[in-house]
This record gives C-alpha cells, structure tokens and sequence, in this order.
C-alpha cells in the first residue's frame, strides 16, 4: 500500500514578528527622516513638471511611513494566531489566506513554481475558479493573476509558516505534476 503524503505548516510567530518588525521600522525611518530636505528645487523650465513631482513624494514619505507603522502595528495580533498556514493531503490543498474551504486536487488544473520578488511561490491554477469559494482580496487577486497570464488562481507562498517550500513542494508532486 502507496504510502499518503500530508504536509502540514503552521503560522510562525518568529517569521511573521520578523515580517512586521521590518515594516515597522521602515515606517519609522520614513516618518522620522526629513525627505523635504533633500527635494530639489522647483524652476520654471521644462523639467518643472518632474521637479514637482519629486517634491510630491518627498513630501509624501512621513505619510507612507506613518501608514507602514499602522499596518505593523495592525498585524501584531497575527504573530500570535496559531493554526494551519498550508495544508496538503489526499483530500486536496488547503491555504486559509486565499481559500475558503479545501481546493479538492480534481479542481486542480496546473501547478508551476513561479517567482515573486525573488520568493519562490507555487501558483495553482484551478478549473471553474470563478464559482471556487475565495476569499474577496484572493479572488481579485485572482483575476488579475489571469490577466498576467503567468500565475495561477493563487499562489501558496511558505515565508509565514514554519514549512520549507521544498517541503511543500514534494508533498505537491505526490499528487500532480509540478511544472518548473
């Protein structure tokens, strides 16, 4: 008898805590630097346009710095939320942040490693995705990863877990053929 391939990873509090310390000290250092000072000076030529539109974002900068510091601080609670990241087993995949209910593998149309700002993902393209209960920022996510033409339905990614990715990804093939 085969034996059965479960894969299993949980939220890590280190690599999430990590995650948020970075934002939120990237918002302190664009809140707390004085971008202004180094905005160049405004003319009256052709190049004034640019000029001012550099201006815009230096002065922009504290904003998007007191915005990071907020979302950080927003995902704090999250470090602390125990429970399954991504799961992989004989009924199918289930992946919480994008999934409502576990993805059963004959839904499964393709599987291929991508990557994304340099993190290796597995994109899952599904048949039907559109009648696929998602979660609403997955499902925008979603149509906009079909319109690129190059991801799947979702992308799993293994940075908030305490998996590996090829971990992830032997689990994977034991079910479908993974395109690399």
């Amino acid at each position: 008898m085969a034996q059965v391939t479960q894969y299993t990873a949980h939220r890590s509090a280190r690599r999430i805590g990590v995650l948020v310390a970075l934002i939120i000290v990237l918002g302190l250092f664009l809140l707390l630097f004085d971008f202004a000072a180094f905005a160049p000076e405004v003319e009256t030529t052709s190049g004034a346009r640019r000029l001012r539109g550099a201006q815009l974002i230096f002065a922009a900068a504290p904003w998007f710095g007191g915005a990071a510091v907020v979302i950080g601080l927003l995902f704090i609670p999250k470090m602390f939320r125990k429970g399954v990241e991504i799961g992989i087993g004989p009924d199918g995949i289930t992946y919480p942040p994008a999934l409502k209910q576990v993805l059963p593998w004959d839904r499964v149309q393709r599987v291929a490693v991508r990557k994304i700002a340099m993190q290796r993902v597995l994109s899952v393209w599904m048949s039907d995705a559109e009648n696929f209960p998602m979660k609403p920022v997955a499902r925008r996510l979603a149509e906009m990863n079909r319109v690129s033409g190059d991801y799947g339905d979702f992308n799993i990614e293994t940075l908030r877990s305490d998996g590996t990715f090829e971990e992830l990804l032997a689990a994977v093939e034991d079910y479908v053929t993974v395109e690399r």
